[in-house]
């Protein structure tokens, strides 16, 4: 219970005492009438299940088609954190709660509902060693007060155990006993619990896989020429001119082709720009992924090849089909990415394009990662030229893990967990943090600092990205053992009559922020203003009800900072 907690705590937040709820037993005498039954084990079962679920009720678990049925939207099912056995219904969580009392009238109620039962003689619950009675005899009270702070439990007794005459619930028939078997109700009533586990609790995979319509491939890239619209008489299309022409004609013809090929080409590459707009806005693209799509219209366009002058590109009219069609190909997405703010740029050659594609690549699908983190209304700023590369990369991972970072930006780390995990050696020798706080991870993302940072700060470069260690001010209360502890803070002097002087509370709601100072990127004269954009981005990013102190902590300071880190740490890491 505890590591499930610690594991969805808040921010500077924390778990003064976990305490499990007490147990009350609670015992039933009774003597119910039945009519005919074929099975009175099954039916002493169900009464004893009856009562006991009424003491003891359960939360039930829904599968995704019984909600759906239920006429729940699947927005409104899938809000919340993800549960292992199903879904909840709202209303019975808020209904639900430890019962403070007992009711006899609700007991003969339940128990008069189960098929076979035909009247209650007499039903008496009573607390073990406890003078409280509730009874359907003459002058007893109908209700049982249950004692705070604990939940009612039934007594059932258990195989071995000869229920005494009078106590437990008893059948009759016409005023004579019915003799049950004890084993066999306690394994009917085994029975009966087992199934109702099963059914409030369905397994994951029964909750329901979302049934999504299968998608259809509408190949939008498909063009077809427009050349073969044209009649015949245009010599255009796959018939072309008929046989002799003139020069002239084919001249005027083949400059007819040339000149729609054009539109052609446009067209096609619209279309094509359609069907890549999956991969434009994928969050998995990276950097070498073209922004800008085309496709080659030599085997749409009739007679093609007599319209290309092949040397143009290093080839032969007589070189192979499969080669020029690569060429060509290549050719054409060299001339649509080097288009530069929608202008063609002048004077082209194979190497100034090749250069300028990529150099705009990256330009490219940088303005699209900030397109799509706009759609978030997330914004990462280049504070630094030099780390333009890093940044791109920060970019993607902060949309892949968006659902992640945005749902816990006010998530605190499980301090009973270890805070390292091995890793490489760069850009330190050392552990990586890899328990950290989700808003750690959003600031990192932020700032340009590496996602995964060391647990050591102290022996960072001066070229380091940057990183910072976090302490939330509420772990950092007194525990049991600094009450032993005179120190100025746990200890306030005391003054002549007697009284100590109003503390200021330090630990509730507040958060301190350790960066390292020496590094190029925080040094003000170096690198001026960033310091500003850190501390503007801090209050932009904590929760705001909490209030942030930022140091700047020289090597040494963070060296001896570390140290008492860890100290304070390692107590904490048990479960």
């Amino acid at each position: 219970m505890r590591s499930r907690l610690l594991e969805r705590r808040n921010l500077c937040e924390d778990f003064h005492l976990i305490e499990a709820l007490a147990s009350q037993a609670v015992q039933v005498k009774a003597v119910v009438e039945v009519g005919a039954v074929s099975d009175p084990a099954h039916l002493l079962a169900s009464i004893y299940f009856v009562i006991q679920a009424y003491l003891s009720p359960s939360i039930r678990f829904y599968t995704l088609q019984e909600r759906l049925e239920a006429g729940y939207s699947l927005e409104s099912l899938l809000e919340g954190p993800v549960l292992d056995h199903g879904f909840l219904d709202d209303q019975e969580l808020e209904d639900f709660q430890v019962r403070r009392s007992v009711r006899i009238s609700d007991l003969i109620r339940l128990i008069m509902e189960i098929e076979g039962v035909a009247a209650i003689h007499q039903l008496r619950i009573s607390l073990p060693g406890s003078t409280q009675v509730a009874s359907t005899e003459e002058g007893e009270a109908w209700e049982l007060i249950l004692p705070d702070g604990k939940a009612p439990v039934l007594i059932v007794p258990g195989p071995s155990a000869a229920l005494a005459p009078g106590e437990g619930v008893a059948l009759s028939k016409k005023g004579l006993p019915v003799h049950v078997s004890w084993a066999t109700t306690l394994e009917k009533l085994d029975q009966l619990k087992r199934a109702e586990n099963e059914r409030a609790k369905p397994q994951r995979q029964e909750t329901g896989q979302l049934a999504f319509r299968p998608g259809r491939q509408r190949q939008a890239a498909l063009h077809q020429s427009i050349q073969h619209q044209f009649p015949e008489i245009y010599g255009v299309g796959e018939v072309g001119l008929p046989w002799p022409a003139s020069p002239q004609r084919v001249a005027q013809a083949r400059q007819f082709k040339a000149y729609l090929a054009l539109f052609d080409q446009l067209l096609a590459n619209a279309f094509a720009q359609l069907e890549g707009a999956g991969k434009l806005f994928s969050l998995k693209a990276g950097a070498s992924e073209k922004v800008y799509f085309s496709q080659s219209m030599r085997n749409e366009i009739p007679g093609f090849e007599s319209l290309i002058r092949w040397e143009a590109f290093g080839l032969t009219a007589r070189d192979p089909k499969f080669k020029q069609a690569i060429v060509y190909q290549e050719r054409i997405q060299e001339w649509t990415e080097s288009v530069v703010n929608e202008e063609r740029v002048p004077e082209w050659t194979e190497e100034k394009d090749k250069d300028i594609v990529k150099e705009n690549l990256w330009e490219r699908r940088n303005r699209l990662l900030n397109h799509l983190l706009a759609r978030f209304g997330e914004q990462l700023d280049e504070h630094d030229a030099s780390l333009k590369k890093q940044l791109f990369a920060h970019k993607e991972t902060l949309l892949n893990n968006y659902p992640q970072l945005s749902r816990e930006r006010g998530k605190a780390f499980n301090y009973t967990k270890p805070i390292a995990s091995a890793g490489p050696d760069e850009p330190i020798t050392g552990p990586l943090r890899s328990n950290v706080s989700g808003l750690e991870r959003r600031l990192a993302l932020l700032l340009g600092f590496p996602p995964v940072q060391p647990v050591s700060l102290a022996g960072l470069s001066e070229n380091a990205p940057g990183g910072f260690h976090l302490v939330e001010h509420i772990l950092l209360r007194p525990s049991v053992s600094d009450k032993k502890q005179q120190s100025p803070i746990m200890e306030l002097p005391v003054g002549a009559d007697g009284s100590r002087p109003p503390l200021k509370d330090p630990f509730s709601l507040q958060l301190s922020f350790m960066f390292p100072a020496w590094l190029y990127r925080f040094e003000e004269v170096k690198n001026p203003g960033f310091r500003k954009v850190v501390a503007k981005t801090l209050r932009e990013e904590t929760p705001a009800h909490l209030r942030i102190f930022v140091h700047w902590l020289s090597r040494e300071e963070m060296v001896a900072f570390e140290e008492a880190y860890l100290q304070w740490i390692e107590p904490l890491q048990t479960p």
